[in-house]
Formats: structure tokens, sequence, C-alpha cells
């Protein structure tokens, strides 16, 4: 295996030891000032992880799809406003994918299908205001991030997300959470704080891995008692929801030593 690290070096074009490493599995060349990577990049068909966050880039390559071998892609913190359609092709992507920080506003359906067997997507500040259903095909997927966007809703095929253990769905517009949610049974940490959900579903009463629930600045007018149920809870947040939330129930989960803060 053969990695070159090239970041922080204020190159502006890939140099020339990177085309002379036909073998290359990881290329680092996150925070340069390249704007453009070339389209030739999809001749180094060995990658198996490549980094160019912080690029200044405005697109990525078309044949970046023909690096069939790659399982980590980061292109976060750039200027990206559209992902072609020929990352479906990516079908080893298969532990990291970082794309957030980009102006992107839409993902196309086609990826999201494809990267099913991806573990860890971050769609951040990508200035999106839905996710398409094909997202219930990623049924490895362990963590997903897309706090601070515009969604006003979850897809309800977010149900089909089997092996999700963390969702950070924070500073959306959601102003519900869809019944399929409680099909999460493996889910261990959800934060839905800064929205504007009126209320939490029934069916979350099945996911019972729930260790950390933050639901803080929402508009919750009282908390459903399935709460108290959830076995493993360590961490109950819903501040700064008017009214104050209170239960008859919450003593009961102190006393086993779940924090909360309301």
């Amino acid at each position: 295996m053969t990695a070159l690290n090239l970041s922080r070096r204020t190159l502006t074009a890939l140099p020339d030891v990177i085309w002379d490493t036909p073998d290359l599995t990881l290329l680092n060349v996150g925070e340069n000032p390249l704007r453009v990577l070339p389209d030739h990049i999809g001749d180094l068909t060995e990658l198996r992880e490549l980094y160019v966050h912080e690029c200044g880039l405005t697109a990525l390559p078309e044949r970046l799809g023909d690096l069939v071998n790659l399982h980590t892609l980061d292109a976060a913190h750039n200027a990206i406003t559209e992902l072609p359609e020929s990352l479906a092709r990516l079908e080893h992507l298969t532990e990291f994918c970082y794309l957030g920080n980009n102006p992107l506003r839409a993902i196309p359906a086609s990826l999201l299908a494809a990267w099913g067997r991806l573990r860890y997507l971050n769609l951040t500040d990508a200035h999106l205001t839905e996710l398409p259903e094909t997202l219930g095909h990623m049924h490895e997927l362990r963590e997903l991030r897309v706090y601070n966007n515009g969604l006003k809703a979850l897809p309800e095929a977010i149900g089909g997300l089997v092996n999700l253990r963390e969702l950070y769905v924070m500073n959306n517009a959601l102003i519900d959470l869809p019944d399929s949610i409680g099909r999460l049974t493996h889910l261990t940490h959800l934060d839905v704080r800064n929205n504007r959900l009126q209320a939490l579903p029934h069916s979350m009463a099945g996911c019972v891995d729930l260790i950390t629930l933050d639901a803080r600045a929402n508009r919750l007018s009282h908390l459903p008692h399935w709460i108290a149920g959830l076995p493993h809870l360590r961490k109950l947040d819903v501040r700064w929801n008017t009214p104050r939330l209170d239960a008859a129930w919450i003593p009961d989960l102190t006393a086993r030593g779940v924090l909360v803060y309301r």
C-alpha cells in the first residue's frame, strides 16, 4: 500500500509524483488551493482513500466514479454545488463519506441507493431542504449527520436504516418525525434540538437502545411516557421548550442515574 500526504502545501495543481505512483491507495491533498481536480484522477484506480477537503473546489470530476476501490471520500468544506451521478459507481464506498459544508442543495437519489454499504455519511451545512427516499437503502449506515440544513421533514424511508447508531438532525426546520423512526432499534444517540417539533412520536418507544435524547429548543408541549421506559437512557435534554416540560416519572429517571435537563 502506498500513501501520499500532501496536505497544507499551498499546491495549485496536483504534482507529477501522483501520476507516477500507479499503486497509490491513499491520497491526501486537503487544505490546498487547488480549485480544480483533473478528470484523469480517475486513472488512480487503486485508491482506497481520497481527501480533497478545503481545496476551493466548485465541482467534482465525472471520472471520480472510476475510483471503484474507494472506501473513504472527504470532499467537505469546498464550494461544490452539484454531485456527479457517476459517484453511484463507488460501490466500495463503505467507511466514510464527508460532503458537508458545500452548497449542494440536493443529493442525487441514485447515490444513496448505490451506497448501501456506507457506514458514515456527513451532509451538514449543505443547504439541503429534503432527503431522497433512497436514504432507506443505506442499511449499513451507523452514523448520519445532516444538521445545519433547511430540512422540513425526514423521509419515511429512514426506518430502513436498521443499523443506525447515531442521528444528528439539529438546526433544521423539522415539524415532526416520521413514525418509522421507531424501527431504529439500535439507535443510541438522537439529537433533534433547535427544530420545530411539537411532539415526539409514540413509535420511538421502539428505540430501545437510546442512550442520549436531545430535544432542546423545539415546540414540545409534553413529555411522552414512553421515555420513562427506555432501558439504556443516560441523558435527556428538553430545555428551552415552552412551557417548561415536566412529568411525574422524571424523579424515577433521575433516581436510576439519568441526567435530565428541562
